[in-house]
């Protein structure tokens, strides 16, 4: 007698294969898990240079040389408000005087030297985050007519209300941020405008992260 062999009815076979699709998918998928973590590249937690600014009330100066002023007229006012958004975005209990009465107060004072222990008092802050545009120029080195962020600056922390219950300078790291990175733009329409904001959002993230843990790749 002819031995008859049983066949899976269309249906049942596609409902079958799309079952045995699903195992192998999922099995795949569960061997692959731990080569993928192993791929990502390892991280390391960089600690705040100054991790006190949380909670309190602080004004930011900016001091730059005269000749920066005269291209640059309303740097500083550019730059501490860059840094004072930056800053509000990754702490969420921080008061900041507006850089606008900041820039108010140094245009009333003469001289072209700061004292931010004494900005500090006159705003009645706790901090005063001091910046010092030791290099700033958006134009490139070799080209001047072609436009390239550079800006180096020294960044110190005046603490007015320490918990010593003295005044405390704290000296940071220096910030130094070039804007594009790999050549300079030229006059294209807008590109004088895209370029200073760029430098400014790096210049602010150099110095904003002085002031929050973050992580970074190793």
């Amino acid at each position: 007698m002819r031995a008859f062999k049983r066949i899976v009815p269309g249906p049942g076979r596609a409902v079958l294969c799309l079952g045995l699709l699903a195992t192998l998918c999922g099995s795949g998928c569960n061997l692959m898990t731990p080569l993928a973590l192993v791929a990502q590249p390892p991280v390391q937690t960089v600690p705040a240079e100054f991790d006190k600014l949380e909670g309190r009330k602080a004004a930011i100066l900016v001091w730059a040389e005269p000749e920066v002023l005269f291209d640059y007229p309303h740097v500083r006012l550019e730059v501490a408000a860059y840094v004072a958004d930056h800053l509000k975005t990754h702490l969420q209990r921080v008061e900041f005087i507006s850089p606008r009465q900041v820039e108010d107060y140094l245009e009333r004072q003469a001289g072209f030297t700061q004292d931010p222990v004494a900005a500090g008092r006159h705003f009645d802050v706790d901090v005063v985050i001091h910046i010092t545009l030791l290099e700033f120029s958006m134009r490139d080195r070799e080209m001047a007519q072609f436009y390239r962020g550079r800006v180096r600056a020294a960044v110190a922390v005046y603490d007015l209300k320490d918990k010593s219950g003295t005044e405390q300078r704290y000296a940071l790291t220096d910030v130094y941020v070039t804007y594009p990175e790999d050549r300079p733009v030229g006059f294209e329409p807008g590109a004088a405008q895209v370029v200073r904001q760029k430098t400014y959002e790096a210049l602010a993230d150099g110095v904003g992260r002085k002031f929050y843990s973050y992580k970074k790749e190793v």
